[in-house]
């Protein structure tokens, strides 16, 4: 039986690196022994490094490492910075966890992954394309139909936190607007905030997810306790202003329920006008998060 190797914590040390590739999520890959100040024990040992490009020379801290490899973030850019950089779109791109390669030129992003997917193909299934197809692409921001925030009250400071997982940890980063969102859920973050503080069980939520139809939005409350009635109505005055729909899901997928109109069906609709169809889905139903896209491939 494999084991998987466990990652022990690193020391905080601090090589330059020059990167050679990239890995399959988008990391650069370097290795040990390129440089003088590189320990000869690890000579060849293989180094991924988050935000680096290839051809750059960057200086970068250790922060995981195993017997086999090693896992970096990049500080400082040491040389010309790579033709596919650019300057990401988000504020809290590099702390917040939920975008990873917006300082890659879109271009760059669908060159690697089509890469990827072309070495996939011919190492799983000995398979060569004959023909690639031209691309889907999207706009790269403002787009996201979906998302799930977390939320975290701390008691002793009488805080409360709402925004996404930072890179490698369960800590929040607040975030104020998220660039790659639907404008409109985007602008509607810090009233929600707002919202969730003035709750008394603001300590019993754990995230709260947003899911936007055509013509429809949802905001859906898991809550890992009672809330009491005023908080609930809160949440309902909140949302029949928006035009939202509301739902309170305490438990597991079976215990969602909606708020604002007891008696009307759990469901958002996209359409596609190509088919004249459309189809209806409910809040936490699996959908293409870029409307866009989403049109694009059926």
């Amino acid at each position: 039986m494999k084991h998987k190797a466990k990652r022990r914590p690193a020391q905080h040390l601090i090589y330059p690196f020059k990167i050679e590739a990239y890995s399959h999520e988008g990391r650069g890959i370097a290795h040990y022994g390129t440089h003088p100040d590189h320990p000869q024990e690890k000579h060849g040992k293989k180094v991924f490094i988050r935000y680096a490009m290839l051809g750059e020379t960057v200086q970068a801290k250790i922060r995981h490492q195993t017997s086999r490899l090693e896992e970096a973030d990049m500080l400082v850019l040491q040389s010309d910075a790579a033709a596919e950089r650019i300057e990401p779109i988000c504020a809290h791109f590099g702390v917040c966890g939920g975008c990873s390669l917006q300082h890659m030129h879109p271009d760059e992003q669908i060159r690697l992954k089509q890469n990827v997917l072309q070495s996939h193909l011919q190492h799983f299934a000995g398979l060569q394309p004959e023909q690639w197809l031209a691309p889907i692409r999207s706009k790269q921001a403002d787009y996201r139909r979906r998302t799930r925030i977390g939320v975290r009250y701390n008691a002793k400071q009488d805080r409360l936190l709402m925004g996404f997982r930072e890179h490698h940890s369960h800590h929040l980063t607040t975030i104020q607007h998220c660039s790659v969102l639907d404008k409109s859920l985007s602008a509607s973050l810090p009233e929600l905030k707002t919202l969730l503080e003035n709750l008394a069980g603001k300590a019993q939520i754990g995230h709260l997810e947003l899911a936007m139809g055509d013509t429809e939005v949802a905001l859906l409350i898991r809550h890992l306790g009672e809330l009491t009635a005023d908080d609930v109505n809160q949440l309902r005055q909140f949302t029949l202003l928006k035009g939202w729909q509301l739902y309170l899901q305490p438990n597991g997928a079976d215990s969602l329920h909606r708020v604002d109109d007891a008696t009307a069906p759990m469901r958002l609709h996209y359409a596609l006008a190509d088919f004249d169809v459309q189809f209806a889905f409910s809040p936490l139903d699996f959908t293409q998060v870029n409307s866009g896209v989403n049109a694009q491939m059926v």
